[in-house]
């Protein structure tokens, strides 16, 4: 029910992005890999983690700017165009 209308998926859209953009920045030196630790301070991963803190950036970052890009497009369909939620 909380997520019936439209504006309210894209919010919810924007939030998981944002949600995963923060976990892959919260644990950044802890997936890197240890090779790198001359570099960077407590870096305990492998290639893999690298791998995966990448794609968790990547996707997060993409879902939250298409949300943010649908969440334009479907303002101005409601204000401009007076498009309704049953329509959209």
């Amino acid at each position: 029910q909380r997520l019936s209308t439209t504006h309210h998926r894209i919010l919810f859209g924007m939030a998981v992005g944002d949600i995963i953009v923060s976990l892959s920045l919260a644990t950044f030196n802890a997936m890197l890999p240890s090779d790198v630790g001359y570099f960077l301070w407590n870096a305990h991963g492998n290639q893999a983690t690298c791998n995966v803190l990448g794609f968790m950036g990547i996707v997060g970052v993409g879902m939250a700017q298409l949300y943010s890009y649908s969440l334009n497009i479907y303002s101005l369909a409601i204000v401009k165009y007076n498009k309704t939620d049953h329509y959209i």
